[in-house]
C-alpha cells in the first residue's frame, strides 16, 4: 500500500501542474525536439515520438534541432518554411496519407514511407496523450520511492552498454550500393 506523505504529494501536484500546462501549451504550439532523429514533437494534446526504422544513408547526416510551430487556425506553422498537419486531423483523414494507421481514444500510431533523404525508408509515428507521460513519470517516480533504486555498478554498466547498443544501432549506415 502506498502511504500518503507530503513529498509524494506534492510531487503529484507539480506533475499535474506541468501536464496542465504542457497540454494547453500544446495547442497554441507544436514543439518539435529532434535528437539522432528521433523526433518527440507536442500537438494539440498529444505527444508524438517518431522512430526512424531504416539506417542512415551513406551520404546522410544525423538530424538534432529544435523546432517551435505556431497554429494558425488550420495546420502547424513554421514562418515562411511551411508547415505540418495536425495530427488528429492527419489521423481523421480517409483516404489521404498512409493505409497503415489507427487511433483510438488518443493513442495509437502510423506508419510513413519515406522519412527524408537522410533516412530514405519507413519510419513510425506512435503518439500518446501528454496527460498519460506525466502519469507514467509520477509511476516511476513511486516505484523510485518504494523500492529504494541504487544505482550500483552493475546497474551503470548495464545502462551504459543499453545506451551503447542504441546509438550504435540509430547511426548505423547503409552500405555504398552503387
Amino acid at each position: 500500500m502506498i502511504r500518503l506523505d507530503a513529498k509524494r504529494v506534492i510531487v503529484a501536484v507539480l506533475m499535474a501542474v506541468a501536464a496542465i500546462l504542457t497540454t494547453v501549451n500544446s495547442y497554441r504550439y507544436s514543439d518539435s525536439f529532434t535528437l539522432l532523429d528521433l523526433t518527440l514533437s507536442t500537438d494539440q494534446g498529444l505527444l508524438s515520438f517518431q522512430i526512424p526504422l531504416c539506417k542512415l544513408a551513406k551520404s546522410g547526416s544525423i538530424t538534432n534541432d529544435a523546432t517551435r510551430y505556431s497554429w494558425n487556425g488550420n495546420m502547424w506553422q513554421l514562418g515562411e518554411r511551411g508547415g505540418k498537419c495536425a495530427l488528429r486531423v492527419w489521423m481523421t483523414s480517409k483516404g489521404i496519407g498512409v493505409p497503415n494507421k489507427a487511433m483510438f481514444a488518443d493513442f495509437g500510431y502510423w506508419l510513413g514511407s519515406w522519412q527524408s533523404s537522410s533516412r530514405p525508408g519507413p519510419f513510425i509515428v506512435v503518439f500518446v496523450p501528454i496527460w498519460f507521460v506525466w502519469l507514467i513519470g509520477y509511476g516511476l517516480f513511486l516505484a523510485f520511492i518504494k523500492f529504494k533504486v541504487s544505482f550500483s555498478i552493475r546497474f551503470l554498466f548495464v545502462s551504459m552498454t543499453l545506451i551503447a547498443v542504441f546509438l550504435w544501432a540509430i547511426t548505423l549506415r547503409t552500405s555504398d550500393t552503387t
